[in-house]
């Protein structure tokens, strides 16, 4: 393995600069950086670090993962976005490294395959809402070091199945186990979403090490497994709740829920054609998705030694039972397909598959497809608007809809055809009350829902229909007012016009929906 490392890498890193840092080079988005990395910024010591922690509240208890976006913030005034895209780009290469060393672990006589493998990870689609995304650092992270953790894990199995009591044996034993325990520390220090991950290795452990030399190593990781759940229960219940509120599930989480929720992890992993920043709860991609990954598992199930699949299964669905449980969502983001993704090609793996000229050329097909399809989606990072329109295009839930049709009702130079666009997804947003999906879209969904309302040019909403409407709208007293001036100024009213510029003059309106009011009533 070793003697391949140098031009394995460089073949690595080609196809990241090719599909990754040439496409991303006018990075543009940057979901969420205000929420996550701005506050880091200001930071001057760890007592401050502490106290935006658990007063001024953040996403999550990710240590690691800031420490990381420390570091970044020393070249942040020169490279702007750009220092975060290439970190997260260096770690990706990092866990493809250690990806390609844990295939290896697992199958050492398949190299040609496990480097395919390789490749497909490091191409696959999915990753074009990942990787480019700045914040999805945590994701990222907790990745890598749980990797490092699986290693450690097959490391300790052999030496089960080898029943070596040598004193050498016993030092690689506990060099393993503490080196374990540290990875799986690290990762849920990065994102929470693996704290549940060592629990199948932990079952087999128990099961399989007949002369009890690690059941203090099983006490240790469950310690940490209880103390990072009961961490994080506090955090999201008492500290920020809110967190959990903004991204609370629409829908209901019952079965039905449930597996459609799966079935769109399958169908992200096995057809990688449909991505978009959030996905509707009801598609039929997720029964198509569902239906391929029972008959994945149960091919695997027949191919693979059942405690080996068990075992990874089990890790594959491990960042599901959180999600659920936080019953958020948020597992309709690819990012938390990660690892689902990397367990199902190690599964993939276990499978006694004859490489054939055949199989390899599947393999370099899916690889070039891969290729082109992430160059071509990763572009859509450069601006905003094709971000948005194309998250939309893809998918046209509620998320995405509230998102585009904001972003067009924001525009500093509004045209024509942008203004019938914005009401065109302003009814589908409307139509589909939109604005009950929670307190994240409130502020959103009624500047939406007043803008289309001003706009609206159908001869069957008179000006009377449209002040009935605002009048009911649940929205302050001073800005009803403004836009019921605004409607009968619109209608040639002078004294309207001038009462609705004094209201917002002398009160805090955002300019951009100030400067849409005047439009409209300039008939503009």
């Amino acid at each position: 393995m070793t003697k391949h490392f140098i031009p394995r890498n460089i073949i690595f890193i080609t196809i990241i600069i090719f599909t990754h840092w040439y496409p991303l080079q006018k990075l543009e988005v940057a979901y969420d950086f205000s929420i996550v990395i701005e506050p880091l910024l200001k930071i001057n010591s760890v007592s401050e670090y502490l106290k935006m922690l658990f007063t001024l509240k953040t996403v999550d208890i990710r240590p690691i993962t800031d420490i990381s976006y420390f570091f970044d913030s020393m070249f942040y005034s020169k490279l702007h976005y750009k220092i975060f895209l290439i970190s997260n780009l260096f770690y990706w290469l990092i866990i493809i490294n250690i990806f390609h060393f844990l295939l290896e672990k697992i199958k050492p006589s398949a190299e040609g395959l496990n480097f395919y493998l390789s490749l497909i990870l490091l191409t696959h689609p999915m990753l074009s809402y990942v990787t480019p995304w700045i914040v999805s650092r945590k994701h990222i992270l907790s990745l890598l070091f749980i990797l490092i953790y699986f290693i450690s894990f097959l490391k300790i199995k052999e030496n089960i199945e080898l029943n070596n009591c040598s004193g050498d044996h016993v030092r690689n034993s506990l060099k393993q186990q503490i080196i374990a325990f540290l990875s799986y520390t690290l990762s849920v220090f990065s994102q929470p979403i693996s704290a549940l991950s060592p629990i199948p290795t932990l079952i087999y452990i128990y099961l399989y090490d007949h002369h009890k030399k690690y059941r203090f190593f099983i006490v240790m990781i469950i310690s940490m497994i209880s103390f990072s759940l009961l961490l994080n229960y506090y955090y999201f219940s008492f500290v920020a709740p809110q967190t959990i509120s903004m991204t609370k599930f629409t829908g209901t989480l019952d079965l039905h829920g449930r597996l459609m929720g799966i079935g769109r992890v399958f169908f992200q992993i096995l057809l990688p054609f449909n991505n978009s920043f959030f996905y509707d709860e009801i598609n039929y991609y997720h029964l198509i998705g569902l239906l391929l990954g029972i008959l994945s598992l149960f091919f695997f199930y027949k191919k693979i030694p059942v405690k080996i699949f068990l075992c990874w299964t089990g890790i594959f669905f491990s960042p599901l039972v959180i999600l659920y449980a936080k019953s958020t969502n948020i597992f309709f983001f690819n990012t938390y397909a990660l690892l689902p993704l990397v367990c199902f090609i190690i599964l993939f793996n276990q499978v006694d598959l004859k490489f054939t000229t055949a199989i390899k050329g599947i393999f370099i097909f899916c690889f070039l497809f891969n290729t082109i399809f992430l160059f071509k989606t990763n572009k859509i990072w450069q601006k905003n608007d094709q971000f948005l329109k194309y998250s939309y295009d893809q998918d046209n839930c509620c998320f995405n809809s509230i998102y585009y049709a904001d972003n067009l009702w924001s525009k500093d130079n509004i045209q024509k055809d942008t203004i019938d666009e914005a009401i065109r997804i302003s009814k589908e947003v409307i139509s589909k009350q939109c604005f009950l999906s929670g307190e994240e879209f409130y502020a959103q969904a009624i500047k939406i829902l007043t803008m289309s309302i001003l706009y609206n040019n159908d001869k069957k909403i008179s000006s009377d229909n449209k002040i009935k409407v605002i009048s009911n709208l649940p929205i302050s007293s001073i800005t009803k007012k403004i836009l019921i001036y605004a409607i009968k100024a619109r209608d040639g009213d002078s004294f309207s016009f001038s009462e609705m510029k004094k209201l917002i003059s002398a009160n805090s309106v955002e300019p951009t929906q100030y400067d849409l009011i005047l439009k409209y009533v300039e008939n503009k």
